[in-house]
């Protein structure tokens, strides 16, 4: 029987990077109330175990504003905020490599009309022995 891996918390993880790059837009993993004019929301949505010491998380990234030229700059900035992060080491965790795998796209709240972007990513992160 092979050793076990845990693996760290990836939302917790993109929301530090956001909120390391651009400290005056608030980065949350729910919509947050009440909401600000602007912000990030970090959600996993699945992704597989890459092998025995990698987690390949889908991590979707919206960002949130009042209007379509902010919230696509928000986006943009958490694009360069996430690959600039690949190949590096966050809190503690090995971040392997970031990959795009849908670019900003525009997709507006339905139910508030709010300005809105999201992109895809995966985050190959090491995991590490359980304390």
């Amino acid at each position: 029987m092979g050793e076990a891996v845990e693996f760290p918390d990836t939302c917790k993880l993109v929301l530090s990077i956001l909120r390391a790059f651009d400290e005056d837009t608030p980065a949350h993993a729910r919509v947050p109330n009440p909401r600000p004019p602007s912000f990030y929301r970090v959600l996993r949505t699945g992704g597989p175990r890459v092998n025995f010491v990698a987690d390949g998380a889908s991590v979707v990234v919206e960002s949130w504003a009042g209007d379509e030229e902010e919230a696509h700059g928000l986006a943009q900035g958490a694009r360069t905020a996430l690959h600039a992060a690949a190949s590096s080491v966050v809190g503690g965790t090995p971040i392997y490599r970031v990959t795009e795998l849908s670019g900003p796209g525009r997709l507006p709240d339905p139910a508030s009309e709010q300005a809105r972007y999201t992109q895809t990513f995966m985050v190959m992160v090491r995991g590490s022995a359980p304390a």
